[in-house]
């Protein structure tokens, strides 16, 4: 059975730019060959969507489609990477789907969120 998977790796921040690069090139080439390429998207990661700012080049998100026997390959890859310093795999058809509230405008013209609103009518 295929399976869909989501990996955030954290590059080591001791490298520099150029090796930064070259080291996620060399893992996506190593991913490719346990993997078929069209199993494999890399994704952008989106910093305006966190609380606060990063460094998009010390991260890479990947999705892949990978069968159990593949994602055994695939954890031993992460694990082996010198350059890789943390990551975090997900199998995104086991894990529950998370249901985001819209973010609304309150009364003052800022943006905030529905626990948020609830908590301010709690503490008002």
């Amino acid at each position: 059975m295929i399976y869909l998977y989501e990996t955030l790796c954290l590059i080591s921040s001791q490298l520099s730019p150029e090796e930064k690069e070259r080291g996620k090139k060399e893992f996506i080439q190593k991913i490719k060959s346990i993997i078929t390429p069209e199993n494999l998207e890399i994704k952008n990661l989106k910093g305006e969507d966190l609380f606060y700012q990063i460094n998009k080049d010390d991260y890479l998100l990947l999705n892949l489609k990978v069968d159990s026997q593949g994602i055994k390959e695939v954890e031993k890859a992460l694990r082996n990477s010198s350059f890789i310093s943390q990551y975090i795999l997900i199998n995104l058809n086991k894990e529950p789907k998370i249901k985001q509230r819209k973010v609304r405008k309150n009364g003052l013209g800022e943006t905030s969120n529905y626990v948020e609103q609830n908590w301010r009518k709690k503490f008002d």
